[in-house]
C-alpha cells in the first residue's frame, strides 16, 4: 500500500516537470509547424532551420529529419512566393501613371521650397 501511495505521489510531482521539459524540447518544431500553417514564412524559417539544428545534434531518424527540412523547404518557398508578388506588385506600380505623376510633384516641390 504505501509502495502504490509513493509511486502515485511520484508521478503527480513528476508530470508536470515532464511535461514542461517535452514542451521546451519540441518548441521550435511545433512552432514552425504552427506558423507555416499560418502563413507566416519568415517565423516557419527561423524556426525549423533552429528545429533541424537540433534534430541533427539529438540524432533524430532520418525520417523525421527530412520531414523538418521538407517544411523548411516549403516556408522557402512561400517566402519566395510573397516576395515575388511583392515585387510584381512594385512592377505594376511603377508602370502605372500614378508613379510618374508622384514624381513630377515632388520634382515640382523641391524646385517651388527653395
Amino acid at each position: 500500500m504505501k509502495a502504490s501511495l509513493l509511486a502515485t505521489r511520484l508521478a503527480a510531482w513528476a508530470t508536470p516537470h515532464t511535461k514542461e521539459w517535452n514542451r521546451k524540447r519540441h518548441e521550435h518544431r511545433v512552432e514552425g509547424k504552427r506558423r507555416l500553417e499560418a502563413g507566416n514564412y519568415s517565423e516557419a524559417e527561423r524556426h525549423l532551420t533552429v528545429a533541424i539544428a537540433q534534430a541533427e545534434q539529438r540524432c533524430y531518424p532520418v525520417a523525421k529529419r527530412n520531414a523538418l527540412r521538407l517544411q523548411l523547404a516549403e516556408a522557402q518557398a512561400g517566402l519566395l512566393r510573397d516576395r515575388a508578388l511583392a515585387i510584381r506588385g512594385w512592377e505594376s506600380y511603377l508602370s502605372s501613371g500614378l508613379f510618374a505623376l508622384a514624381g513630377s510633384a515632388v520634382r515640382f516641390w523641391r524646385t517651388t521650397s527653395v
